[in-house]
C-alpha cells in the first residue's frame, strides 16, 4: 500500500499483536497524524478502503510526542518509514507493518 509519497510504518511496544498486518490494527488503539495533515487524511481513507474498524486514541503532529504517548498507552503509532527507524529503533519498540 502506498499511503503517501513515501512508505509508512506502523509501530508498537512489545509484545506485537499476533494477528497479521493490517488486521492487527483493529486490536489496539492507534495514534495517527492529525487529520489536517495529508498523511492523516490518507490514513483515514486507507482504513476505510480496507474495511478496517480502528480505534483512534489520539491525533498528533509531533512524532516524538506520538511515540511517548504510544509507549504510555500500549498503542500502535505511525510514522513515515523514511525517518521512523531513527525515531523508533529503541529496544522494546517493534515495527508491525509497512506500506510503500
Amino acid at each position: 500500500m502506498k499511503i503517501g509519497e513515501c512508505g509508512v510504518s506502523f509501530w508498537c511496544i512489545n509484545p506485537p499483536p499476533e494477528t497479521p498486518f493490517p488486521a492487527c490494527l483493529e486490536e489496539r488503539r492507534l495514534l495517527v497524524p492529525g487529520r489536517r495533515s495529508m498523511l492523516g487524511r490518507k490514513l483515514q481513507n486507507w482504513f476505510n478502503s480496507q474495511g478496517l474498524k480502528v480505534e483512534i486514541l489520539g491525533e498528533f503532529d509531533d512524532a516524538a510526542l506520538m511515540k511517548a504517548f504510544g509507549e504510555a498507552h500500549n498503542a500502535i503509532f505511525v510514522a513515515p518509514t523514511l525517518y521512523a527507524h531513527d525515531l523508533y529503533s529503541a529496544k522494546g519498540i517493534t515495527e508491525i507493518g509497512q506500506g510503500r
